[in-house]
């Protein structure tokens, strides 16, 4: 069976409680923690992660774009990179590259690897 996973995007530290209780009432598996606007503390949200028994199985990166390659969100973003070190996720999804003028060109360009 397919795991269940609650996608968050915490901004705020202050709801870290109640995402973890909404997530354990409602039966999910895990949470997928979106890296794009970190604003609560890693530490936080990895002891949460284990008093709740809810491991963060998945890491959404921020948008890629031309000037900020994969090897940027890698080893130069460090939010990011210290998120995917501590909780050690199942997997990383990279969400498809931006491109000012040609949106569908990057589309295209990415459709297979993705």
């Amino acid at each position: 069976m397919p795991e269940v996973l609650l996608q968050v995007r915490l901004q705020n530290p202050g709801k870290i409680k109640e995402v973890f209780d909404i997530a354990e009432r409602s039966g999910y598996d895990g949470l997928e923690l979106d890296c794009s606007g970190l604003g609560a503390g890693l530490e936080d949200l990895y002891l949460r992660s284990v008093d709740y028994n809810l491991p963060i199985k998945s890491i959404l990166a921020p948008v890629l774009t031309f000037r900020k390659p994969v090897r940027y969100l890698l080893h130069g973003d460090i939010e990011t990179h210290a998120a995917f070190h501590l909780f050690k996720p199942q997997r990383i999804v990279f969400r498809l590259p931006n491109t000012p003028i040609m949106r569908d060109l990057s589309c295209y360009m990415f459709k297979d690897r993705l």
